[in-house]
């Protein structure tokens, strides 16, 4: 399995490293690209808390009604904010898990 994987990484950072070299030859006619945009998936770090609830300015988020921390935030597909390339983007809820209030 890890070979599996390992094999999967080596292939994704070569098209990383193949984008890499398209940015520089687009850099080189005139084009506005920056090569620094593209991270190699072993170097990101990712943080799977934070996908959770989004932490806002350093406090968790808290429901109102019973102050309960455990709230997951969904998509809100009754509030259409806009359109882009035909696709619906739709507006943010947080839901409590513990009363199921919504705000």
């Amino acid at each position: 399995m890890d070979d599996d994987l390992k094999e999967i990484l080596a292939r994704i950072e070569k098209k990383v490293d193949t984008l890499a070299e398209v940015v520089e030859t687009l850099k080189g006619k005139g084009a506005k690209a920056s090569s620094e945009a593209y991270v190699k998936p072993s170097e990101k770090k990712v943080d799977h808390e934070a996908a959770e609830v989004p932490d806002s300015g350093g406090s968790r988020t808290k429901c109102p009604k019973c102050g309960s921390l455990k709230v997951t935030a969904h998509k809100d597909m009754k509030r259409v904010l806009s359109y882009s390339g035909g696709i619906p983007i739709y507006a943010t809820k947080t839901v409590c898990n513990q009363c199921s209030n919504e705000w």
